[in-house]
């Protein structure tokens, strides 16, 4: 699983928080640097969301498209991940209130793809 680059990039289509928390703990214990992935059509929720979150400050880029996260989850990425300069979000439930945590949260542009 190493990844010289540090430049992880990978995608769960259609794994769920505990799939996403299990490979989390994988990639603190081989202690790489998470700074772009891909959830797009997994069925991460909000939960799955605050884990990486927690795990994942340095993010850069995630794409949650088609994926069950929400306001909530998007304003714990914008409070715990201020590096955090690429989104997506097409087919989400996410809101107005989301995408304001974003531009606040966060000192870098933010390119938020939504639908």
């Amino acid at each position: 699983m190493t990844d010289p680059t540090g430049l992880l990039q990978t995608g769960f289509r259609y794994a769920g928080d505990d799939y996403l928390r299990s490979w989390l703990v994988e990639v603190a214990n081989e202690k790489i640097p998470v700074l772009n992935l891909n959830l797009s059509s997994s069925c991460v929720t909000d939960v799955g969301v605050w884990a990486l979150a927690e795990q994942c400050p340095e993010l850069v880029s995630i794409h949650l498209s088609c994926s069950e996260v929400t306001d909530a989850g998007i304003q714990t990425l914008a409070n715990r991940c201020p590096q955090l300069r690429e989104i997506h979000l097409l087919d989400t439930i996410v809101t107005d209130v989301g995408v304001q945590a974003l531009a606040v949260h966060c000192p870098h542009p933010v390119v938020s793809a939504i639908c």
